[in-house]
């Protein structure tokens, strides 16, 4: 198995259009591969041919955005890439001297052949790839290429591909049987965001669907699927199953041995037996037309080669499995998820209740995700879409807020039970929109259009929407109530922005703004005018010292601010200043730290120090994980990952809980985290006990222990020492844990009783035996402890008029005693 990192989507932010979706992640610039099923990886060779590794074109910068990779039938691994075209590497994973070389592109052209949206390789071995011209700030063609070898100097437009000018995106499937059928599913560039009743979307549609019998001498139209949803048909906008986002959701793959079987998806999956003459829908993302609901934007279809009824589908939603795929309409296929214990949710946001469990998560197309407990577990969609900034009124926590992209905002009054769109909101402001909430005034502030930052005050009640002017034409990438005066508000900017009239770009440094009585006649101060902030950089995140005003930490999220040709003074993702803005100072120049965009930052919490915080400590959510120092020290501070338990994933935000000093981390790909090493000691445990007189599991959830001791009869006598005990029979239901030998806490209630289950009581050791309760039910009894004393008795009530058969198997599932009980019968058995 081999992967590569980086998401290429090719839709970026634009300041002629902020609201621009931007959904490229660039990667960490490596391939990775396994030979033992993934239980070990290895890196790739990465050395690039000299004669093309010059300037930008490094080694890292050719891997950084990976689309494709294809293992060639002779072994030779070929990656497309976003900016570089096809490279391939001879040998693959045996290869340990040579080097990768790009095999496709015009060297030495204005705008070469780079962006690559899928590479194939056919039965009789030939080479297609969709490649996409890339010129400034626009893309201007795609075309289809075919080499034959896969070699340099082989690969050659095929020119019969019906393309017009607006072909942007291309999904390439090579056919069965016969190894000259080729299937091309493109995107058109169709222009700017829409607001449509269906939501925000982004005007590129589905261009066409060809096919070609002969290795692309000649092609023919198939027909498109027609979504059941409404949504889908706009003037000017002919079929659209994308929903206008073609450039993201495109999925296409033919059956292994029957070409007119194929699957093709956009929001949903469709399918076809007869080569496209008739389509059916199989899912539908809010269950309209009576169909499964499945998670929408379709990523990638694959078939199980050995059993082609058998086909995974990747989606923004996870990982899909269906067993039947193939069923014979009009049934529809079913395909259930395949998520358990696979975390990869892309959250944006963060917010936090202070003082229980309950969490706010925005997250990448799949809502705001509502927690309600501790430790790993499911959580429930409060608002759909994509999740935007998220706020819990930390005065009166029943007022929560969330949103969709740009400035669609939701408010409840019920602790998040339900949501409702707040009065006017607008399709202003960047995608994922920054914003703060002022808990005191009951204030939201949000980037806006470009040169304003929108207030929506009264926005308990009746919301008032004005706006707050910036100078210069400036984009807000952030937002920060003061901590200190609710009434100062920070706003930090993008650099690259246009000019008042909108002729022009403007590469100019980045500012940041105090607007003073923000909730009124407000005034605007740069306090950034004496930093050297780089051209063109974008403002991540400001966090503000409760108790301080002056003392103020800025970061960024650019790559390219470790550059050794820019002035040391002048780049950095990490700033403070503690005079108000008068001077800045970088602190990310001393110890060692990666060049790497960083998107938030706090003070780390304390539980003495005045105000809740350490003032000369500090976190940092960064693309590679949680970092942290020990002291702000300007250019000799020194920062070091703190990502134990966590992972080297990007973190988007880092929120605390006042009531505790619990840190919490949004990952954009692995879920939510949180540590509790600001926490107090506290002792706390649960109790699963699901059927009266079952065994209780105890599970500890105690802060700070580094002892424990457990009193399951509390007569004062430890009967396990441990962090989680075994099971335990005949438990009382008070219940005593101490930790770190004088801690201790006494918990009532357990067992837990669920009469509507098949009642089981410890069996043997002394636990009094076991008793089932609906005999109708195949229940397997465990026994516990074991071995356990010679005699077990297993007492079982007959509800019912019947026999029952007990089957007895040793640890080799080998049966060792079957017993026919009837009514008032007793047997007995030795085993």
């Amino acid at each position: 198995m081999y992967f590569g990192t980086g998401e290429a989507q090719f839709a970026q932010y634009s300041p002629i259009s902020p609201t621009t979706n931007n959904d490229g992640v660039q990667g960490a610039g490596e391939i990775w591969w396994t030979n033992n099923g993934g239980q070990t990886w290895s890196k790739l060779l990465n050395n690039i041919d000299p004669t093309f590794a010059q300037g930008n074109q490094s080694k890292f910068i050719c891997f950084q955005y990976v689309q494709k990779i294809v293992v060639a039938t002779n072994g030779d691994t070929y990656v497309g890439t976003r900016s570089n075209g096809v490279m391939r590497l001879q040998n693959g994973g045996n290869n340990t001297t040579g080097y990768w070389y790009r095999v496709t592109g015009q060297t030495g052209a204005l705008y070469p052949y780079t962006f690559v949206t899928d590479l194939e390789q056919a039965a009789d071995g030939t080479f297609y790839a969709g490649i996409m011209i890339i010129s400034t700030g626009n893309v201007s063609q795609a075309a289809l290429f075919k080499s034959t070898t896969g070699a340099q100097g082989t690969w050659n437009m095929v020119t019969g591909y019906p393309l017009n000018n607006v072909t942007k995106w291309m999904n390439i499937a090579c056919g069965s049987g016969n190894p000259s059928a080729l299937y091309v599913l493109t995107a058109s560039d169709l222009g700017g965001p829409i607001n449509s009743p269906c939501g925000f979307l982004f005007g590129n549609g589905i261009e066409g669907f060809h096919k070609s019998l002969n290795g692309g001498s000649t092609w023919t139209s198939i027909s498109l699927p027609v979504d059941v949803n409404t949504c889908v048909s706009y003037v000017g906008f002919p079929d659209q199953m994308t929903r206008l986002q073609a450039w993201y959701n495109l999925a296409l793959a033919i059956h292994p041995t029957d070409n007119n079987k194929m699957y093709i998806g956009g929001i949903n999956p469709f399918r076809t037996i007869n080569g496209g003459i008739s389509w059916q829908q199989v899912s539908e993302e809010d269950g309209q037309g009576g169909l499964p609901i499945i998670h929408p934007d379709q990523h990638t279809f694959v078939f199980n080669p050995s059993n082609p009824n058998i086909m995974y589908l990747g989606n923004d939603g996870g990982i899909y499995r269906s067993a039947n795929a193939w069923v014979s309409p009009p049934t529809v296929p079913t395909i259930p998820s395949r998520r358990i214990d696979y975390n990869v949710t892309q959250l944006y946001s963060l917010a936090v209740h202070p003082t229980n469990w309950q969490l706010l998560t925005g997250s990448q197309d799949n809502g705001t995700l509502r927690f309600n407990g501790s430790g790993y577990q499911s959580t429930n969609i409060v608002l759909g879409g994509d999740g935007g900034y998220c706020f819990i009124d930390q005065n009166n926590p029943t007022f929560q807020i969330a949103s969709y992209v740009n400035n669609y905002w939701y408010r409840s009054t019920n602790s998040g039970a339900t949501f409702s769109a707040i009065p006017n909101s607008t399709g202003d402001g960047l995608f994922t929109n920054p914003a703060d909430f002022d808990d005191i005034n009951n204030i939201l502030y949000s980037s806006s259009t470009q040169g304003y930052v929108a207030r929506r005050t009264n926005i308990t009640a009746t919301p008032i929407v004005s706006y707050l002017a910036l100078p210069d034409n400036y984009i807000a990438s952030h937002v920060k109530v003061s901590p200190n005066t609710a009434t100062n508000l920070y706003v930090g900017t993008m650099g690259q922005h246009l000019n008042s009239d909108a002729s022009a770009y403007l590469p100019n440094i980045p500012k940041i703004y105090k607007i003073s009585n923000a909730n009124g006649a407000y005034s605007v101060v740069d306090i950034s005018v004496n930093s050297n902030f780089l051209n063109a950089t974008n403002i991540s995140c400001i966090e503000v010292q409760p108790g301080d005003e002056n003392h103020i930490l800025v970061t960024f999220y650019n790559y390219g601010l470790n550059n050794p040709s820019i002035p040391i003074n002048s780049q950095g993702n990490i700033w403070e200043t503690t005079n108000g803005g008068t001077t800045w100072n970088r602190l990310d120049a001393g110890g060692i730290f990666p060049d790497i965009p960083v998107r938030w930052i706090i003070f780390a919490p304390s539980l003495t120090n005045a105000n809740g915080i350490n003032p000369d400590q500090a976190l940092i959510a960064t693309e590679a994980g949680v970092w942290s120092t020990a002291n702000l020290n300007g250019t000799a501070t020194s920062w070091g990952p703190s990502i134990d338990g966590l992972a080297k994933v990007r973190v988007d935000m880092l929120q605390v809980r006042s009531s505790d000093k619990s840190v919490f981390a949004a990952t954009h790909g692995r879920g939510l985290f949180r540590t509790d090493a600001f926490c107090n000691i506290q002792v706390n445990f649960t109790a699963n006990n699901p059927c009266n007189g079952a065994k209780v599991t105890f599970t500890d959830l105690s802060v700070g222990a580094t002892t424990w001791s457990w009193d399951f009869q509390t007569d004062g006598v430890f009967d396990f020492y441990g962090q989680n005990p075994p099971p335990q029979c005949g438990a009382d239901p008070h219940v005593t844990l101490t930790i770190n030998g004088n801690i201790s806490m006494t918990r009532t209630g357990f067992p837990i009783f669920n009469n509507n289950c098949a009642s089981i009581e410890c069996l043997g050791g002394g636990g009094g035996g076991t008793r089932l309760a609906n005999p109708s039910l195949d229940t397997q009894i465990s026994l516990y402890p074991n071995p356990t004393q010679s005699d077990a008795v297993l007492n079982v009530n007959l509800m019912e008029d019947k026999p029952i058969s007990i089957r007895v198997f040793d640890a080799q599932i080998r049966e060792v005693l079957e017993l026919l009980l009837v009514e008032n019968e007793t047997n007995k058995g030795n085993l």
